[in-house]
């Protein structure tokens, strides 16, 4: 069997754009949460304006700032992320500064999910998480979704995302045909 890898189904640029998309209605419900208190107080006071345009420079500053950053980071960690397809496991490797590899063999695959968030459906693309038989491995996974666009792995939880809805189901079908194979040899091993 020929190896897949990230260049037959890759993380799409478009993925590291939902950084500031995602960023940009945040800011936006903030602002108008905020900007609808911090007017009301003005309407009260007569230094009101003045605070009110303050804070929300402030917000806006800080919010652009923040997504900006985490767009770098993403583009980074999307550069430093590669996965290949193997024989008898996935292999994934990771990391902007420490770099770090995980085999993951297809018999401790648990679950497979593909998904779509509202950013993910703007810009054509799904994600694919894969967990194994671990434990613990939904907390990790969650706290790693609220932190932001997760890419690679953490605990029992591999994500990759960004890839066209097309690619991830293909390449789903591939991972199940792969578990199917390998489901009575690695089960038994207690991996």
């Amino acid at each position: 069997m020929q190896i897949v890898t990230e260049n037959d189904y890759p993380v799409e640029s478009s993925w590291i754009l939902k950084i500031p998309v995602n960023f940009l209605i945040v800011t936006f419900f903030i602002a108008v949460f905020l900007g609808l208190k911090l007017l009301s107080i003005s309407i009260l006071s007569n230094e009101g304006g003045v605070v009110f345009l303050v804070v929300m420079g402030i917000l806006v500053a800080t919010m652009v700032g923040i997504g900006f950053l985490s767009t770098i980071v993403a583009a980074l960690s999307r550069d430093n992320f590669h996965y290949s397809v193997e024989k008898e496991f996935m292999v994934f490797h990771q990391g902007i500064i420490s770099k770090q590899q995980k085999n993951l063999p297809y018999g401790v695959i648990q679950d497979l999910i593909v998904t779509q968030d509202i950013a993910d459906r703007l810009f054509g693309l799904a994600s694919i998480t894969i967990e194994n038989a671990s434990f613990g491995g939904g907390q990790v996974y969650a706290r790693g979704r609220q932190a932001g666009a997760l890419i690679g792995f953490i605990g029992n939880i591999v994500v990759i995302p960004g890839l066209t809805i097309q690619n991830a189901i293909a390449l789903r079908k591939i991972l199940l045909s792969k578990m199917k194979e390998y489901s009575s040899v690695d089960r038994m091993s207690g991996l």
